[in-house]
Formats: C-alpha cells, structure tokens, sequence
C-alpha cells in the first residue's frame, strides 16, 4: 500500500468501536480454532495467539515458527482458516511466475494464501522505491490487482484524480484488472476525512465517496428513511451513461454488511437482500441456477407499479455472471 500520509475521519460516522486485540493462551481459543492452528503446526511451534474483533467479527491470528521463520495464520471464530503466510516456493509455479514479474528490483515482505468462500488468492506485499505496495494473485497465475504510484496511471486517470483530488491528499491507489476490465481504485483524504473514487482507464470517474449533506435533499431523505437501525458506513455517488445514483453501504444490528440504492430524484432503485429474502418461486429458480458456483450477492430492484425483480450473481470457475429472477421463478425473458 502506497500511503503518503495517515488516515482519519470517515465520511459517514460509524457508531461502536472494535475491541482492543489481546493475547489469549491456546486452550482459551474456541475449540474448532485450536484445532485448526493444531492442523497447521504440523511440527512448527506456536509462538503465540491473538484475538482480534474487526467490524464484529473476531478472529484469531496465531504466529507460527517454522524452520527459522515466523508466518501468520488467520482463522475464524468458527474454525475456517481465512489465510496461511507463505514462502514463495510453496506457491504453484503459475503464481511464482507473475510474483516474480512483478517484483523487478522490488523485496517481498511477506505471502498470504488467502481463503475466501472455496476461492483462492495470493496476497503479497513489497517493499519498492522505498515504499510498501501490495498485489493480489489468483490460483491460476492471474494478476487480479496491483498498488501503483500515480505517475503510473495513463494520463487521463491522472488527470481526473488530480481535478478531483483539489487540495486532497493521495493515499493509494490500486490497478483492479479482475474480470478482464481495469479500474483504478484510489483512497484519498480531503478536509480531514477520508474519501475513495473509482476511475475507469480513460479517465472516466466512475464513483465517489461522499456524506450525506453532499446529497440532495431528496436523496437524503430516502437513505435516513431506509437507514432504520442499521448503521451507515459509505455512501458512493455513482456516474453511469449520464445518470447519477447513490450506493449507500450500511451494517445491520447482526453485523451483515448490506447496500441500496437511490435514483438522483430519491427513488429507492434496489436493496441487497439475502436468498432468504427473496420468493419461494425466485428462491428455487437462484438456487438452481447458481448449482455448483458462488452466490455473490442478490438485489430487489423497484420498477414502475410496485413490480420488481431480482438480479443475481454468481461466481463460478472464477468468474462473475448475472441473471435476473422475476417474483415467480422467471428469467428475465421468458414471460415474466
């Protein structure tokens, strides 16, 4: 990560606080936790373990010593390993390829396998120029992100960063290559708060963070209408062929992070829900149609007359499909 100064307050108040982390002997871990650090020792020796509560979850980090070396494992209240510290050489061959392209003159400083839902990526972090950047690899070789320095962005990306930056100051910015488009992610701070925006390759702004007495009144009174008990934590305001929307993210009493959003005129356009929350007829339909792949997420999207529909995606041999599902099962097309 580029970071060039450190970071303050959000742009959307969020309320509670993670606990501190705290260093806790094994047999205080829970049991389906001890048993996978367990798994992993395989001969190494557990240096220690630390509880960790982030967003409401907790999570365990256990340092492991092995041949010599120190590696981090991440795991779940529940069991599931959420990562594994690596040495280069214990990667597959395809993603030494593309960590070695990458590192140029670069150091690595540390490999993370990443578990997220059957999927498996490569996280590395380097020391270059002087700075810290990290890039993500899939399991096939794939390079699916990367931290860059402005001065590396096409010319147009950087001059749409630059107007819109205006006496804000850069953080980081992140190259997204995943599903054969390339986005630039960039995180910024302006009047003490810190912001994010998204910048297609030609210098299209795509998205940008914003707070909520920076939406029209219209818009502001949808989102505090449908912000209930949950808590908010971004709001994105969205550029899409001449059309403006707004994204708000927002986390539930049980700590699940959802979305919706709203029309430029405060039309509530979509809420994300979970499968359990959609028809029974829809519900057999995505259920069917996802078969052996990964639901990513689902929106109820409003049309005219009260009809809406859901739009569905899955992930599946890695990459990310979307089909829409009327309230009676329907595909999109045929007579719904």
């Amino acid at each position: 990560m580029i970071v060039l100064l450190g970071t303050g307050a959000s742009s959307v108040d969020v309320i509670g606080a993670d606990a501190p982390a705290k260093i806790i002997p094994l047999t205080q871990a829970p049991l389906p936790v001890q048993k996978a650090i367990q798994s992993q020792l395989r001969g190494a020796k557990l240096q220690s373990i630390e509880q960790i509560s982030e967003d409401g979850e907790v999570s365990y980090q256990a340092v492991i010593m092995r041949a010599g070396e120190e590696r981090d494992l991440i795991v779940a209240a529940d069991g599931t390993i959420l990562s594994i510290e690596l040495g280069l050489s214990e990667t597959p061959p395809d993603v030494q390829k593309t960590i070695k392209a990458q590192l140029g003159r670069a150091t690595i400083e540390n490999i993370d396998k990443v578990f997220d839902d059957g999927e498996v990526t490569y996280e590395i972090e380097m020391t270059k120029d002087g700075q810290r950047r990290e890039f993500t690899v899939g399991a096939d070789g794939t390079l699916l992100n990367i931290d860059i320095s402005l001065a590396e962005a096409p010319a147009a990306v950087q001059k749409t960063v630059s107007a819109q930056l205006a006496g804000g100051a850069l953080v980081n910015i992140e190259k997204s290559l995943e599903d054969g488009e390339t986005i630039y992610e960039i995180e910024f701070q302006k009047n003490g708060k810190d912001r994010s925006m998204s910048v297609a390759e030609d210098g299209k702004l795509l998205s940008i963070e914003v707070g909520l007495t920076e939406t029209p009144a219209v818009v502001q009174r949808t989102i505090q209408g449908q912000i209930a008990r949950n808590v908010p934590k971004v709001i994105q305001k969205i550029f899409d062929n001449g059309q403006i929307s707004y994204e708000v993210e927002v986390t539930t009493p049980e700590k699940w992070d959802r979305s919706f959003t709203v029309a430029g005129n405060g039309k509530l356009e979509s809420i994300e829900i979970s499968l359990e929350e959609t028809t029974p007829a829809a519900r057999k339909t995505i259920t069917n149609k996802i078969a052996d792949g990964k639901l990513v997420r689902i929106d109820k999207t409003f049309g005219d007359n009260n009809r809406f529909t859901f739009e569905v995606s899955v992930r599946k041999d890695g990459k990310t499909s979307e089909f829409v599902v009327g309230p009676r099962g329907r595909v999109q097309g045929t007579g719904e």
